[in-house]
């Protein structure tokens, strides 16, 4: 029961971060850097947005479970399989300018962060 709780929580944050960074605070520098790559609004599905969260969270807590290192240490992990990766792919395959590709990838990768040391608090694994 403690696992489910700790992917749902960790979904919950990226979904609801990434809702309140994106479309809340910073909806007009998103749409002005990525506005030719993004859908509409009306044509987003956000049930696949919450999926993917969801597998984050699950691979998130598989890490905490496969090994015995602190929080801190497996924040790693995320930072290179999934910020540089997103970084690396979208700026080579869509046409966008890097740097603004690179601070979704570190706000992705601070965001990912935080879902990891909420599944190490769950879990009760220690952070550092």
């Amino acid at each position: 029961m403690v696992t489910l709780l700790a992917v749902l929580a960790a979904g919950a944050w990226l979904f609801f971060s990434g809702a309140i960074l994106f479309t809340g605070l910073l909806p007009v520098w998103f749409e002005r850097h990525f506005g030719t790559i993004i859908r509409d609004k009306k044509d987003l599905p956000l049930w696949a947005v919450a999926v993917e969260k969801l597998f984050q969270a699950f691979g998130l807590v598989l890490l905490v479970f496969w090994t015995s290192q602190a929080i801190v240490v497996l924040a790693a992990v995320p930072l290179l399989l999934v910020t540089a990766t997103y970084f690396f792919s979208t700026y080579a395959n869509y046409r966008v300018k890097a740097k603004p590709v690179l601070v979704v990838a570190l706000l992705d990768g601070l965001r990912l962060i935080g879902a990891l040391i909420l599944v190490g608090l769950i879990l009760g694994r220690p952070l550092v």
